[in-house]
């Protein structure tokens, strides 16, 4: 369901959302590069998911996230200690083999009641202090549209949760992707229903007293954009510039990728430009930059309306 993570050596890293022992609940694997070129590449199975009758996570939908000490974060969709999704960490223990701890269980009264939030589907980002910050689609203690969150470590191990910002209908709810930050320490998000309809850009800027300064950009589809389910790629040539993928809206009604510089928002690409829509429709993926080229990919389209893998230069 998400993009990988890779290492120094070229290892590559994932999760599923069902499969691996007899529960059926996820696994996080990895994939190593094979010694000679062409050969097949070589699996393992990091974690097994075992559901939140034993604690831990269940369904995985989330990338994973790299720390300095080389452990991996990432976040379920059910599972936890309440069956509404969790936060965990896998360390590579001496020896061989991996351990998970899970750094945080949502919604432990139950739905309506979640003022933390539910079923996160992305993963969660570090700021510069260590802290992680992530989205979930649902709950808040408003609206019950989603909430913006902060886990913070304490020197005895646990972490504290603490919800920043609670989504709505009116601003954009449903936020379904990760934080990204600038080196300003701005984060952006994106949510996916809402606004005027069809979802929205987020910017948050924390203010000298604490808290956050919101603004954010309302997405309409008669005017181009319309549900951004991923997050945003911030463009490293550029202090104010950011590019993100639309799933619908654009031109040709499936989908485009968009500019935004200020409040000032451009089509950078709009797909199903081609007959049969051979460049593919409908983006869900994130955008990933790599010797000056942008990678993602469309959820349908191309020669057999089944996504395709593009690339775009800046």
């Amino acid at each position: 369901m998400a993009g990988l993570a890779i290492d120094g050596a070229g290892n590559l890293y994932g999760t599923t959302k069902g499969g691996g022992n007899a529960f059926g609940y996820g696994t996080v694997f990895k994939l190593s590069p094979p010694n000679v070129a062409g050969a097949a590449w070589s699996l393992s199975e990091l974690w097994y998911f075992s559901g939140n009758g034993s604690g831990d996570g269940e369904y995985p939908q989330s990338r994973l996230t790299w720390d300095t000490a080389g452990n991996l974060y990432g976040t379920t969709y059910f599972g936890g200690n309440y069956a509404f999704g969790s936060v965990f960490e896998l360390s590579p223990v001496q020896g061989g083999g991996w351990s998970e701890k899970v750094l945080y269980s949502f919604c432990q009264i139950g739905p309506p009641h979640c003022a933390d939030g539910y079923e996160p589907v992305e993963s969660v980002t570090f700021d510069k202090l260590g802290n992680l910050y992530g989205t979930t689609p649902q709950g808040g203690a408003r609206f019950s549209q989603g909430t913006l969150f902060e886990l913070t470590p304490a020197q005895d191990g646990t972490w504290t949760e603490n919800t920043l910002y609670d989504f709505s209908d009116q601003g954009g709810g449903r936020p379904l992707s990760a934080v990204n930050f600038y080196s300003s320490g701005n984060l952006y998000t994106t949510a996916s229903e809402g606004g005027l309809g069809d979802g929205s850009v987020f910017k948050f800027m924390p203010q000298p007293g604490g808290g956050l300064k919101k603004l954010s950009l309302l997405f309409n589809e008669s005017q181009g954009p319309s549900t951004p389910v991923a997050g945003v790629f911030l463009d490293p040539r550029f202090s104010n510039r950011l590019y993100g993928t639309a799933e619908n809206g654009g031109a040709n009604g499936a989908g485009e990728i968009y500019g935004l510089t200020g409040k000032n928002l451009t089509t950078i690409y709009a797909f199903c430009a081609m007959p049969g829509c051979a460049d593919g429709a409908n983006p869900t993926g994130s955008l990933t930059y790599h010797g000056g080229q942008v990678y993602s990919i469309t959820a349908t389209g191309g020669d057999f309306n089944k996504g395709v893998v593009f690339t775009i230069k800046p």
